[in-house]
């Protein structure tokens, strides 16, 4: 029997998933730091573009093993940092677009720290024996 194997799209690895969502943190705290807003350029820019490229592609390299980086994580938890993490982000920089207060770019980035001591936290998958 042939088992088939969905893409996964988020880092399942501990140490990925830490790299994603400070990634997000550091995205969504350039709406409130001027500093790091002028490192990743306008929205949509190159700057923006690589760094997202980088917080998407970068922690999925990372592959599951016995350390505590490495360890893999829930599918359904692991999926909803990620996902929660670039929604928050995203919300911080559109806000930041209308808006010039720099609350909502530290308030995301708190929110976004906040998982990622979920992620370091959480216990890792266990792996499913075939009962035959």
């Amino acid at each position: 029997m042939t088992t088939t194997t969905r893409p996964s799209y988020v880092p399942r690895t501990r140490g990925g998933l830490l790299i994603s969502c400070l990634g997000f943190a550091a995205l969504a705290a350039s709406a409130a730091v001027p500093e790091l807003a002028a490192a990743v350029g306008p929205v949509m820019g190159v700057g923006f573009v690589v760094a997202i490229t980088v917080i998407v592609s970068v922690p999925r390299l990372i592959r599951p093993g016995p350390t505590w980086s490495r360890a893999a994580l829930p599918r359904t938890f692991a999926t909803a940092v990620f996902i929660g993490s670039a929604t928050v982000a995203l919300i911080a920089l559109t806000v930041r677009m209308g808006n010039d207060s720099p609350a909502w770019g530290y308030a995301a980035a708190g929110v976004i720290i906040g998982e990622s001591v979920a992620v370091a936290l959480v216990a890792p998958e266990v792996a499913r024996r075939d009962r035959s």
